[in-house]
């Protein structure tokens, strides 16, 4: 028993901790809701936590390069990105399979609609209060995340429509809390709902019309067919002084299907390199010319030299 007490010791030792102690500069308070996405998500003890939050802060860390891009970066932010960038290494350590980009996309793309589904199923049922906007907030944050997964970094416009729709409802609600009145759905919000439980089409809205409008209730985002896990609590943050968005109607929500996956990313090549160690390589490589383009030689060496111990491991 003794024996089997260190063994479990020395396993919850080996798991990546938490980093809840890092704090972002001033000159980075936008990247401020991603990290703190990243720590609320890991405390859910969901297992898909350490996949969200790892591109949470991945995201986090290509929008501080792209802010600090002026050559003169203080020390704090210096601090900062090394320390995110280390956390990034370590995550990738731990867990060799977030280098399964298609995987992880899918993760967190099924965890932003899971999110948003929660807070609409709340807001539909006239349960909606401040935590209610702040799973919106989250869900939103969630979206955006799936720029680490774009080459040119730019989200598609469905996805794009879904974060906005988010942060939308979310203004909304407070406005209303915030005039001492009860968020609540509107007829039409309701009947479309309705629609979706009963599995009809519901029917959009005259183009002509539809900037004329508050974007509906997302038409695809029916009540989940899963068992939700126990919902997190978001922090509030300062995207809730953030205006709505212009008016426009929400796109569909697909949540991405399930699918089964290989070990092909194991496979050695005629280089004596796994798919695995090349995608790593190629994700330092990214984070090295995003540094260099900041004028950041440091960092870019750092990121380098991690690309060649994956590619000489």
């Amino acid at each position: 028993q003794q024996q089997a007490s260190t063994a479990e010791r020395g396993a919850a030792a080996a798991q990546p901790a938490p980093c809840r102690s890092m704090s972002v500069p001033d000159s980075l308070k936008t990247v401020t809701p991603y990290v703190r996405r990243a720590i609320e998500v890991e405390k859910t003890g969901d297992p898909r936590a350490y996949v969200v939050a790892y591109y949470c802060r991945t995201h986090a860390m290509e929008q501080a390069l792209a802010l600090s891009k002026d050559g003169r970066r203080e020390a704090d932010v210096q601090t900062f990105l090394i320390k995110m960038m280390n956390q990034l290494e370590e995550s990738k350590r731990q867990h060799p399979d977030l280098s399964d980009s298609a995987r992880s996309e899918e993760i967190v793309e099924g965890f932003a609609v899971e999110k948003l589904a929660e807070a609409e199923e709340e807001y539909l049922n006239e349960l909606a209060d401040k935590n209610t906007a702040r799973r919106y907030y989250a869900a939103a944050s969630f979206f955006e995340v799936l720029t680490a997964f774009r080459e040119d970094k730019v989200l598609d416009e469905a996805t794009k429509k879904q974060s906005l729709f988010a942060k939308w409802r979310a203004t909304n609600i407070l406005k209303a809390l915030k005039n001492g009145e009860r968020p609540v759905p509107t007829e039409e919000e309701l009947s479309r709902a309705r629609s979706q439980k009963s599995g009809g089409d519901v029917e959009e809205d005259d183009e002509d019309d539809a900037d004329l409008l508050p974007p509906p209730a997302p038409s695809s985002t029916p009540t989940p067919r899963f068992t939700p896990p126990k919902r997190a609590g978001y922090a509030s943050s300062s995207e809730e002084d953030e205006a709505p968005p212009s008016r426009r109607s929400a796109s569909r929500h697909r949540a991405p299907a399930r699918r089964q996956y290989s070990n092909d990313d194991d496979e050695v090549g005629n280089s004596g390199v796994t798919e695995s160690q090349k995608k790593d390589a190629l994700e330092y490589a990214r984070f090295a010319v995003r540094a260099l383009q900041t004028d950041d030689v440091a960092m870019a060496r750092s990121h380098l030299e991690s690309a060649l111990r994956e590619l000489n491991a």
